[in-house]
């Protein structure tokens, strides 16, 4: 021991008092920390106590068990039998949600909750109320104290989704709790949103349907004798969870397997099923393609004969030219009526005639017509030579308006080609007509009644021929009219078809790829 001299004395005294502040400082920061250690060391067993009194309250389980292939009732009762120290097992049924909450100032919010099953008959992991009562029935829970804060209250509801085997989504709050298995302000984590559970509810076994579920979790607790947060407490439980591990595991091999078989039947199922529904599909499938080929085939063949504006034209100017010829048919029967009448008037006038003029007249009507019919063949011919030409050189054409181009030409030539016949159909016509008259008139005998029979049966097919042309131009004039609203009408109701045979195909596509 160091012995304090006079001067040695002197001079703490005159450093003690030169810093007075900081020595005072120094003084004090050492009491307070030994009052806190002092408090703390005292505590410790206070609290350790508290937090006994607790467990012993709730009767906190010791150890829990889960597993995602689950328990059955009878196998907690063979693990209690098989592990003497068991004193109760219990299973039950747990799982993260989020549940959409209305905050202090009204808005929706989705918070992470740990919702577990409660019974009233149940022992382990008892509930602390703060306010109401314990579930009893189905459609009843017990929610977290916390929620109180956000403005809930007794017999408030609340709506749970994503629990498939619950029996309404609706549960009813008749009890505000502290629960053993949330005792910190951390609640745990979660694999949802956020990762950490927000608040916890404690919904009656009676709203679940668990007739072909499983426990997922199994709550224990054990006969003890050691005192909470032993050394001694802490290696009993580590021996008794080894235990309980090594035969949850065999149960839970056993549950697998049977796990695997259920989904390997369910898995053959599902194919036979998918075949099935695919074999029926591919039919399908084949049906509305052979339906989609006739459509379009009928689509086709309704496009085929629409006519365009240019086809119109031509149709409409190859019937007038028909029409045409018909009534220059009947201007020359008329005329060959008229001369006829002619001759017969003059044989009834005189003995001594002469009908050489009117043969002369028909003679020269023979041949302009024959010359009519020479002109037309020749250009006929003529028009069947650019029509092939067109043809060759329009075989290759590219689609696109080049295209368009050549298939109009070649349009315009067949009517062409077409309307020519119809003049040389026409012209042979009149030629016989007028070889006929020519060979009556000159192998006449003289005898006007024969004369007189032979021109009314002229005039009475000039009059069925005349009635036919009126009734033609009439039908002629009426047809010009309506074609081109009727061909519009028709190529709107095509491109209707079109559309909806676009949009059968796009869903064949689909369904195909599907």
């Amino acid at each position: 021991m160091v012995k304090l001299t006079t001067s040695l004395k002197k001079e703490l005294r005159t450093t003690i008092k030169n810093n007075l502040k900081r020595y005072i400082s120094l003084l004090s920061i050492i009491f307070l920390g030994v009052m806190f250690y002092i408090g703390m060391k005292s505590n410790a067993p206070v609290l350790q106590d508290s937090m006994a009194s607790f467990i012993n309250e709730t009767n906190y389980m010791d150890i829990e068990i889960a597993s995602v292939f689950g328990f059955t009732d009878e196998e907690l009762i063979s693990l209690k039998k098989k592990i003497p120290e068991i004193k109760t097992i219990e299973g039950g049924y747990e799982q993260d949600i989020a549940i959409i909450f209305h905050d202090e100032r009204g808005k929706n919010v989705e918070k992470n909750v740990a919702v577990k099953t409660y019974s009233d008959l149940k022992e382990i992991n008892r509930l602390h109320l703060l306010q109401g009562r314990e579930a009893t029935k189905e459609f009843e829970c017990v929610a977290d104290g916390s929620l109180v804060g956000l403005g809930y209250e007794l017999n408030d509801k609340i709506t749970i989704e994503g629990l498939d085997n619950l029996k309404s989504k609706d549960c009813t709050i008749v009890g505000f709790a502290r629960s053993p298995e949330f005792i910190s302000v951390d609640k745990g984590s979660s694999h949802l949103s956020s990762g950490k559970i927000n608040y916890f509810l404690y919904v009656h076994e009676d709203s679940f349907d668990l007739t072909d579920s499983l426990y997922n979790v199994a709550r224990i607790k054990l006969y003890n004798k050691y005192p909470a947060f032993s050394d001694s407490y802490n290696k009993y439980i580590e021996d008794i969870k080894k235990k309980i591990d090594d035969l949850s595991t065999e149960i839970s091999k056993e549950r697998k397997e049977e796990f695997l078989e259920i989904k390997n039947n369910e898995l053959e199922l599902a194919k036979e099923n998918y075949n099935n529904q695919k074999s029926n599909a591919l039919t399908e499938l084949s049906s509305a393609k052979a339906m989609l080929d006739n459509a379009d085939a009928e689509i086709a063949q309704a496009e085929s004969s629409i006519m365009t504006d240019r086809e119109i034209d031509l149709y409409i100017a190859y019937n007038k030219s028909i029409l045409d010829n018909t009534k220059e048919q009947l201007n020359l029967s008329k005329q060959m009526v008229d001369m006829i009448k002619n001759i017969l008037a003059t044989l009834n006038s005189s003995e001594n005639v002469s009908v050489t003029d009117d043969v002369n007249a028909l003679s020269s009507k023979l041949s302009v017509w024959t010359e009519k019919l020479r002109t037309y063949e020749a250009k006929v011919e003529e028009l069947n030579k650019q029509l092939d030409e067109k043809r060759a050189s329009c075989q290759n054409a590219p689609l696109g308006p080049i295209k368009s181009a050549c298939d109009s030409a070649i349009l315009s030539l067949e009517n062409q080609i077409e309307t020519l016949n119809v003049q040389i159909t026409n012209a042979k016509n009149n030629i016989n007509a007028i070889n006929q008259v020519l060979l009556f008139v000159q192998s006449f005998n003289g005898s006007t009644a024969t004369l007189q029979d032979y021109i009314d049966n002229i005039e009475k097919q000039y009059d069925e021929a005349n009635k036919e042309y009126e009734k033609a131009l009439k039908n002629y004039n009426d047809a010009k009219d309506k074609i081109r609203p009727q061909m519009k009408e028709a190529r709107e109701v095509l491109e209707t078809k079109k559309a909806e045979l676009a949009a059968a195909k796009a869903e064949y596509e689909n369904k195909n790829k599907e």
